[in-house]
């Protein structure tokens, strides 16, 4: 049965007319807007630093990320599953309440712990004239995990154009404060910008979120059990992301503890840098899906025909932009670093065949298995990539360098997105299923 020039037209309008009025097209561009800020935002601070200073500050960025990623207890990655969960608005209120109470606490305790930590511990010869920024890089910790909490629970609340709106111009505050701080050449100016930022911003979502969604709303007590559900799957969550997260800071680690070269580090973080950005497309979509796929989770067809569109759109896109970036990767670094970083070029190469098997075959797989809350098994995965990864980087930096962590991605990549696969298939049979299933209830907050 073909289609007119006229339907397929008018069946475009109508899905796009449907996902305007949803707020989706504002999601998914404003999450590309934000993604290309930050990422020109980076660039021009390569170019304003010199290459010693911009490996310093990214040695400290890269410690105090090792702190951000027990942040909260993981907490964030809770909001949007269990606010969308709760109907009743009072219970949306009392379950966040909950959450960002708990996250600020465990935060301000982090804090401390971090601070003390610093203050023992051993930089590297090279980097030990950086280390005093981690004192106060750690203060914003609290803020920013505090803004993270609001941003998502505007994405629970299904408020999906404000969401927009925010995170954009979040994304642009957070990243000029950085520009102004490298171009004036201080980094202590590019840290306490930092700061104030993430503090003004905690304020204002705190106080504006309160009068948009929970005026004259009272929390009331959430049930232990209830807790204890938020927790287990915060802290599930929490590891899962950062086994994930430890994948980049592994990398930077130990290069800085086994060449001991900001340089090295440098040239790595220049071109890791357009690869990265291709998870860019990954995240717009996700952002948009998540809580459509929370609220479908129980409905096995559902979820089989929206991740096979899903997951074959993705990949091509991954695909053709893997490509493009190969074949211009001289342009690309000329635009990112300058040709100080032209010796970069074929370990950017090599980086984007890793990005290509973990954005188009992994990233989506992850994502929908953490959303319906089979968290359990990116918890595994994650687990022995991470342990995958730290032995190859420490068999492969000695012997190829800065190109070591670029062949071991590869490598581990690959593996976790076949197991991940394999375990995605056997739960929800994408190769193959058809009709409808409920998911049974008791498998909802794996």
């Amino acid at each position: 049965m073909g289609f007119s020039l006229s339907t397929i037209k008018n069946l475009a309008k109508e899905k796009l007319g449907s996902l305007w009025k949803s707020g989706g097209v504002h999601v998914i561009s404003g999450s590309f807007l934000n993604k290309f800020v930050a990422f020109f935002g980076s660039i021009a601070i390569v170019h304003l630093l010199s290459k010693g200073n911009y490996g310093g500050i990214r040695y400290v960025e890269n410690l105090y990320n090792f702190f951000f990623l027990v942040a909260g207890m993981g907490i964030s990655n809770a909001v949007l599953r269990f606010v969308v969960l709760e109907e009743d608005i009072k219970e949306k209120r009392s379950v966040y309440s909950f959450m960002a109470r708990t996250a600020v606490i465990f935060n301000l305790a982090l804090v401390v712990i971090g601070l003390l930590i610093n203050s023992i511990y051993p930089h590297e010869a090279e980097f030990k004239s950086f280390g005093y920024l981690l004192y106060f890089m750690l203060l914003m910790l609290p803020a920013q995990y505090f803004v993270d909490n609001s941003l998502t629970l505007e994405r629970a609340m299904l408020d999906n154009r404000r969401f927009a709106y925010l995170n954009l111009g979040y994304a642009v505050t957070v990243i000029l404060g950085k520009v102004i701080g490298a171009w004036r050449g201080n980094l202590m100016v590019y840290v306490i910008l930092g700061v104030a930022i993430q503090m003004c911003f905690a304020i204002y979502l705190g106080l504006s979120n309160h009068r948009k969604y929970f005026t004259g709303v009272k929390a009331g007590p959430v049930d232990l059990a209830k807790k204890k559900r938020i927790i287990t799957y915060s802290l599930q969550y929490m590891v899962t992301n950062g086994m994930w997260a430890l994948f980049m800071l592994l990398d930077v680690y130990l290069m800085g503890r086994i060449m001991n070269s900001p340089e090295a580090v440098a040239d790595y973080n220049v071109a890791f840098t357009w690869p990265a950005n291709i998870s860019i497309i990954c995240q717009a979509v996700a952002m948009f899906i998540n809580p459509y796929f929370i609220k479908n989770e129980n409905d096995r067809a559902w979820v089989r025909k929206n991740f096979r569109l899903m997951y074959g759109i993705n990949f091509l896109a991954v695909l053709a932009v893997s490509v493009v970036m190969i074949v211009l990767a001289k342009p690309l670094i000329f635009i990112n670093g300058g040709p100080k970083y032209y010796n970069a070029i074929p370990l950017m190469r090599i980086i984007v065949i890793g990005s290509l098997i973990n954005n188009g075959l992994r990233y989506m797989i992850a994502n929908c298995l953490a959303a319906m809350g089979k968290i359990r098994v990116n918890m595994a995965v994650s687990i022995v990539g991470v342990v995958s990864l730290t032995v190859l980087d420490l068999i492969l930096i000695p012997r190829f360098h800065e190109y070591g962590p670029a062949y071991a991605g590869i490598i581990v990549h690959s593996i976790m997105a076949l197991i991940m696969f394999i375990a995605f298939n056997k739960e929800y049979h994408i190769i193959g299923g058809h009709g409808v299933e409920p998911l049974p209830t008791e498998e909802k907050d794996d």
